[in-house]
């Protein structure tokens, strides 16, 4: 079965990464981001401004500062972006993954 996966990867690796694409688009627009993190983002964010919760994270984590001033304003936006921007993350994931792996 792996045989067949990674044959079918290598003949055909774009539409293989499109359909991954497209099925981890589905499959996020189920989840509510409820529990855990996302919980914590979500109350935030909708509490306070980004620039006031980005500047207290900064005292905590300063590494983490422009990534969560993106996740903050993508949250406030839309849910759809952050489908998209995870989808196209996952799809780059799996192209820098197959490249590196089956290359050898």
């Amino acid at each position: 079965m792996r045989e067949k996966i990674v044959e079918f990867f290598k003949k055909n690796g774009r539409l293989a990464i499109f359909i991954l694409f497209v099925l981890e688009i589905v499959l996020t627009m189920f989840i509510t981001p409820n529990k855990f993190d996302d919980a914590y983002f979500i109350e935030k964010v909708t509490n306070n401004s980004i620039v006031s919760f980005v500047g207290d994270r900064y005292n905590w984590w300063s590494s983490r500062v422009i990534i969560e001033f993106v996740l903050c304003f993508v949250l406030k936006t839309s849910k759809y972006l952050w489908v998209l921007i995870e989808a196209g993350m996952v799809a780059l994931a799996r192209i820098f993954n197959f490249k590196n792996i089956y290359k050898r």
